[in-house]
């Protein structure tokens, strides 16, 4: 039930991401820029000329200004929550993930056989060893492993945030708007 909890989600986020794709184009596209600048021009005309712009020409100014400027804004938004917000995070568990990835390597290579080694050679080298030694190693990869699965998850959490938690709030942000746009009385926008 989890699983398809998660699926369900994860298919939102990806048709999040698929409406950003086509808002980018869309709004991209010069058909779209020039349509923002005539209406922009007919709305401005008309409100330099002391005359109140039809109802359709304002829905229609800011669904193209919403189409336009959406992914682009959201983008920043994105970017601007990540690094006030996520950034160091990120950073240190990055960075805590590869240490320990590194110190693991280092403490298990002393096991490795040598190339020149002979397996009676590394059983000797292996025996000089101490038992507190060994307990100590132990208790350090016990530690660094548990550091490990904190700073795993770190990351894993802000991934989920970034690809699914951002995406899902600007689908429901354009889902928003656009019911906003189609919806709210443009005669309060005129008395302004």
């Amino acid at each position: 039930d989890i699983v398809e909890q998660f699926s369900t989600l994860l298919l939102a986020a990806c048709v999040s991401f698929g409406l950003q794709e086509v808002l980018m184009v869309v709004g991209a596209s010069r058909l779209v820029s020039a349509a923002l600048t005539i209406a922009m021009l007919a709305w401005a005309w008309l409100r330099w000329r002391s005359r109140v712009p039809p109802d359709w020409l304002t829905r229609l100014l800011l669904v193209l200004l919403l189409v336009r400027f959406v992914v682009p804004i959201a983008a920043l938004g994105s970017e601007a929550a990540f690094r006030l917000l996520m950034e160091a995070k990120y950073t240190e568990a990055q960075s805590r993930v590869d240490d320990t990835a590194k110190t693991m390597r280092q403490m298990t290579s002393d096991a490795d056989i040598k190339p020149d080694e002979g397996i009676t050679d590394k059983l000797r080298r292996l025996w000089s060893r101490t038992q507190r030694d060994w307990d100590s190693e132990i208790d350090r990869l016990k530690d660094k492993a548990d550091n490990l699965v904190k700073y795993i998850i770190t990351l894993m959490a802000l991934f989920i945030v970034q690809t699914l938690v951002l995406p899902l709030f600007l689908l429901w942000f354009v889902q928003r708007a656009f019911r906003a746009l189609l919806f709210w009385p443009v005669a309060s926008l005129h008395t302004a």
